[in-house]
């Protein structure tokens, strides 16, 4: 009997520990977003368009609808107007404008924005064309005509293109099919020849439409809303 209390038993069947689990954090919040978006474009060096533009947004998600609009507003203001791409950026801005309008259900003012845009479009191809037509005087200044042929390529082929889209972003079919999405939204297609009207008009002034943005701005307004209490 005594032998048998130094038998080996048999081993014990191992207990499996979990691993404690690694904390996580979670997904950030639209507020953490803001927070971050805001201390960035308060130390950012340069203006970078695409923070405010994603801000903006951000602000109207968590209800700042106020706020929102007034950083798509105040960038509008803040886009130099020197600057080759001032067109291009406008373009940005305003297409913001109107999905944030619509998401308000504001169809009148995303309505001019989406014509604004449009018109914005085909005016930055015409300042691609300018910027081409600077380098070269630049080059003619500094090293004469001899070196003129290192752009004249470039800027014979902008130049082009920019008449071809003009003339493409000039076709009737191409104005409707811009327009007709943004006109259902706002319950006003029976207006749709009227703006189309105003879009071929300055099509074929292009060149100038800078000097009219507000007042066509205001025109569209005016035919979208006439008979019509306002949105």
């Amino acid at each position: 009997m005594i032998f048998n209390f130094f038998k080996k038993k048999p081993p014990a069947t191992p207990v499996e520990i979990e691993p404690k689990a690694e904390p996580t954090l979670g997904k950030p919040t639209n507020a953490d977003k803001i927070r971050k978006l805001e201390k960035e474009i308060q130390e950012e060096e340069e203006f970078e368009l695409d923070k405010r533009l994603r801000l903006a947004m951000l602000l109207q998600k968590e209800g700042r609808v106020e706020e929102g609009f007034g950083m798509l507003a105040a960038t509008t203001s803040s886009i130099s107007p020197d600057s080759f791409f001032y067109f291009s950026e406008q373009r940005k801005v305003a297409d913001k404008m109107r999905l944030f309008l619509q998401r308000e259900g504001k169809h009148t003012g995303a309505v001019c924005r989406h014509v604004g845009g449009y018109l914005l479009d085909a005016r930055h191809d015409l300042k691609m064309v300018e910027l081409e037509e600077h380098k070269v005087a630049e080059i003619q200044r500094e090293f004469g005509e001899d070196r003129e042929w290192d752009y004249e390529g470039s800027l014979s082929a902008r130049r082009k293109d920019a008449a071809e889209r003009k003339a493409f972003m000039s076709e009737p079919e191409r104005i409707r099919e811009y327009l007709i999405p943004a006109l259902k939204k706002a319950g006003k297609l029976s207006v749709l020849e009227d703006i189309e009207a105003v879009i071929k008009r300055e099509m074929s002034q292009i060149e100038t439409y800078e000097r009219r943005m507000q007042e066509v701005y205001g025109e569209v307004e005016l035919i979208l809303t006439k008979d019509q209490p306002s949105d």
